[in-house]
């Protein structure tokens, strides 16, 4: 099932609402919901990807770099990042949460292979060497080192001046497609999209002046501006992109832009200029507040390959078995649209073609409680694109609810559950400070790893002497991920619930309704809410085999989401019955 579905499926309400398109920029890795190929044209070699990996560049935006995210990805920069290891290096990922495979480029005007082996066998980091695997570049010279605590393969390849060197953890389970991945690394003739980039350079296509962009821009996007919350509701004019909308008070915004600034009569103006245009197929602004969450994305016809955006609704049909098509209107102008979720809990993309661009919007988990709200921010969309303006309808004042025939949420009844109080497995205190929770959790803390958003385990999870660690997600960093375990595979993600407003009893019984749609899952064998010690609510529901679990927890602005594997239901068991020691309380408003 894609990734983005079960986030739906798993953050009833926080709004979070990922949404499936042509191309997905993550904080991160960039992926593509097709095979693809991504190409290097200035060395003349490029792979294939499949449906779902991701890539990411050494950098991602600035002078003399060029990216073109396309079933044909091009990338090309300034040759002088090589010869520094932290920009030198390309990632891949096959899956949300593999390890990855890296390839780092060097220049090496005088390679020899006999020279090389002998350097590597004097290396203190040299374990052995390996045998060679093939690829459109030939063999390689293969050998196993060791970094830090981990050891990796190392399949290196030479051609015209350049050492390219990929490298992955050894007996990774991810490693046969590491190896497809390598073996279908090869020569291309790309001289067309290294002389378009040659003379760009040569006539300052990128040296002309930018504005400045945000002071700490996230890897994954080109440009992003992360807003505070907003102090009255004001409009958010996007003038290139010829839309504005307004924002309710307390909203959270997201921009994918170059510049942030505020008008004269006090409105917000999203600066994305004609080159954005043409360097991003897509331009993104994610909207939160109030438990709701609007996506915006636009793609310009004056990008090579522009995203239609007609086929978001695909997806969403191949995993939800109440789903269907609709139509919505935005400023009178009519939209196509694809509804899918439960009768009671639906979810919303549309997608419709201007003049200038295309255009798309998503919503998530709306319900009876929430549409009118969602009715009120869809009505304030306003389309300046002239030739749309010509052509629109009688304006709707309820967009969604003309879209939608939503039902009273279905009764469920909840389980009375009998969760120890004691155990006898290992356990460590994991004091989560900044977001007033207290959790206990099997094993010790250096068996756990720590991501911030898409960057799953790349940190070891520390702890000072109070057993403390301030990690925690903010408005930039969504969410916050905590992997790992002794006998136990424990997922523990940190979310903020943006202004959501919910008993842990409704929360846990939306999640039991959301499950009665999707095709590939199951119902819950059971779920219920149990009280910890310190009165802090905690749901759990347990998967039909009773050896897997999800627990939730709230506060007043953290949502916490585990999900727990155990070889045996007794197992499991155990690990919840430290449910009754965890603390979640109350912190100081965002």
């Amino acid at each position: 099932m894609e990734r983005r579905y079960i986030l739906l499926l798993i953050v009833i309400f926080l709004g979070l609402g990922f949404a499936k398109a042509q191309s997905i920029i993550n904080p991160g890795f960039v992926r593509q919901t097709q095979p693809y190929e991504f190409n290097l044209p200035q060395f003349g070699v490029g792979l294939s990807l499949p449906k779902g990996a991701g890539f990411m560049v050494p950098v991602f935006s600035g002078k003399e770099v060029m990216l073109n995210i396309d079933k044909k990805t091009v990338y090309c920069f300034n040759l002088d990042y090589l010869d520094d290891d932290e920009t030198n290096t390309f990632r891949f990922s096959l899956s949300d949460d593999d390890s990855g495979v890296e390839l780092q480029i060097t220049k090496d005007d005088d390679f020899n292979k006999i020279i090389y082996i002998e350097r590597l066998r004097r290396s203190t980091a040299f374990i052995d060497i390996l045998k060679s695997v093939k690829s459109g570049l030939g063999e390689s010279v293969s050998y196993k080192v060791r970094k830090g605590t981990d050891i990796y393969d190392i399949h290196a390849f030479y051609k015209d001046g350049y050492l390219y060197a990929f490298s992955f953890k050894s007996g990774s389970r991810d490693e046969n497609g590491f190896f497809k991945l390598i073996n279908n690394f090869k020569e291309k003739n790309l001289n067309k999209d290294r002389l378009l980039y040659e003379n760009r350079v040569k006539f300052g296509y990128y040296d002309k002046e930018r504005k400045k962009l945000a002071e700490k821009p996230c890897a994954g996007y080109k440009y992003r501006k992360i807003g505070d919350k907003t102090r009255l509701s004001r409009i958010l004019d996007i003038p290139n992109l010829n839309m504005s909308i307004t924002l309710p008070s307390g909203w959270v915004y997201e921009l994918n832009g170059r510049d942030l600034s505020e008008g004269e009569d006090g409105r917000l103006i999203l600066d994305v200029d004609d080159l954005d245009l043409l360097d991003n197929s897509m331009i993104f602004a994610w909207l939160r507040g109030d438990g709701l969450t609007l996506m915006i994305r636009y793609s310009s016809k004056k990008h090579r390959s522009p995203v239609t955006f007609s086929n978001l609704g695909s997806g969403a049909k191949q995993v939800y078995s109440f789903s269907g098509d609709t139509e919505i209107f935005f400023d009178g102008i009519k939209a196509e649209a694809c509804y899918y979720g439960t009768p009671d809990i639906q979810n919303l993309d549309s997608w419709f073609e201007t003049e200038q661009g295309y255009y798309s919007f998503s919503v998530s988990n709306i319900t009876v409680d929430n549409i009118d709200a969602y009715n009120k921010l869809l009505s304030s969309i306003k389309i300046t694109d002239n030739a749309a303006r010509n052509k629109k309808t009688k304006e709707k004042q309820k967009p969604l609810s003309s879209a939608l025939s939503l039902k009273a949420k279905t009764p469920v009844q909840l389980d009375k559950l009998t969760i120890p109080k004691q155990s006898d497995i290992q356990l460590f205190k994991c004091n989560l400070s900044t977001i007033g929770a207290t959790l206990w959790l099997p094993g010790t803390a250096s068996d756990y790893k720590y991501g911030i958003n898409t960057s799953w385990g790349e940190e070891p999870l520390r702890l000072d002497i109070n057993s403390s660690t301030n990690i925690a997600p903010d408005f930039e960093n969504m969410y916050v991920y905590i992997r790992g375990g002794t006998n136990y595979d424990v997922g523990c993600t940190l979310y903020l619930r943006y202004g959501s407003k919910y008993s842990m009893d409704e929360f846990i019984k939306d999640c039991i309704r959301a499950r009665t749609t999707v095709i590939a899952w199951d119902k819950f064998d059971k779920a219920g809410v149990i009280k910890a010690d310190d009165g802090s609510e905690w749901g759990i529901a347990f998967e039909k085999n009773n050896t897997s679990a999800w627990i939730y927890g709230q506060n007043n602005e953290y949502l916490i989401m585990m999900t727990v594997k155990a070889a045996s239901e007794a197992e499991l068991l155990k690990f919840c019955s430290a449910l009754h020691k965890a603390k979640f309380g109350n912190v100081a408003p965002l």
